[in-house]
């Protein structure tokens, strides 16, 4: 339960990141995520998003993403270590870190934007990392990864609206004790 209400923390932290904002692209680019060109190529398609914010903040967010930030030194990689390493077989294991990876790459140039321009929110990063610990819990990452990367892509895609996701469309939530955030 501690290690849950941690990873739920950790999720929420990962999200607030803007109160840690640090410019620091012009450091070399960490290469256990995508090369900078893909979130350029992402920036540069959204007219919107080149008028709300610097490129260096959109590449900043993009980093902070994955990496965590100043006040929070977790991220998209820790998370993604923590689904693989909840399972045992190797197979599994590989699965869910190339699900893991591809949903990284829909989700961090979608979050990475201005509050203004996106439809994927710090709300749906802590909801879905919620529902990862649940997933975990029931040994469901596989298919929970793959309902989570199917709303992305209908998020993505104006399919569905923002408000659409919600801790209840994942899991039903039996005990509202455990929701650490209401």
């Amino acid at each position: 339960m501690l290690l849950k209400h941690h990873i739920i923390i950790a999720f929420a932290l990962l999200v607030t990141a803007c109160a840690s904002f640090n410019n620091n692209t012009n450091k070399p680019w960490p290469t256990e995520i995508p090369e900078r060109s893909y979130f350029i190529k992402y920036y540069e398609a959204d007219p919107n998003e080149q008028s709300a914010a610097s490129l260096d903040r959109y590449l900043s967010w993009a980093k902070q993403f994955y990496l965590g930030s100043t006040f929070y030194n977790n991220g998209w990689l820790k998370v993604t270590k923590t689904a693989v390493t909840s399972l045992d077989s190797e197979q599994d294991k590989e699965t869910i870190q190339q699900k893991m990876t591809k949903l990284g790459e829909l989700v961090s140039p979608e979050w990475s934007k201005t509050t203004k321009t996106r439809v994927i929110y710090t709300k749906h990063i802590s909801t879905w990392g919620s529902g990862l610990l649940r997933a975990i819990e029931e040994n469901e990452q596989i298919s929970y990864i793959d309902k989570v990367t199917s709303d992305v892509y209908a998020l993505l895609a104006r399919e569905i609206s923002p408000d659409d996701i919600n801790s209840e469309r994942y899991y039903t939530t039996d005990d509202e004790e455990d929701d650490v955030f209401q």
